[in-house]
């Protein structure tokens, strides 16, 4: 039995349609949250700072590997794994409070266009 591999391409389906979005669409939905723009503004933050940190694995396990274990450094070995714990810890502490501020945010818009709809 031969398994054939499909592979579709959402540009080539014939139905995939472009939808623009109007400027009409980004007011209103810039005028939904900008009674929050604080919180909006702390939750890129959050996302920008999560992505920064998720580099600093990859750089760090490899200073581990390229110069604490051949040079047999284990001062600088614990530096390094203590900065791989920290950085492990603020990122989940900052998605965790991206989390709160996602439901800050969510709770108060959903009500309002709910109450829109009515």
């Amino acid at each position: 039995m031969r398994l054939e591999n499909k592979t579709t391409n959402m540009h080539n389906d014939q139905h995939t349609q472009k939808q623009r979005v109007h400027a009409s669409t980004l007011r209103r939905v810039g005028r939904t949250f900008l009674p929050y723009w604080r919180h909006v503004a702390l939750v890129v933050v959050a996302i920008i700072v999560m992505t920064v940190l998720l580099a600093v694995n990859p750089l760090v396990s490899g200073l581990i590997i390229d110069h604490a274990f051949p040079h047999k450094d284990l001062s600088l070995l614990t530096v390094l794994v203590l900065v791989l714990i920290a950085t492990s810890l603020l990122y989940w502490l900052i998605n965790l409070a991206q989390g709160y501020l996602n439901a800050t945010i969510h709770a108060p818009v959903r009500s309002s266009r709910a109450l829109r709809a009515m």
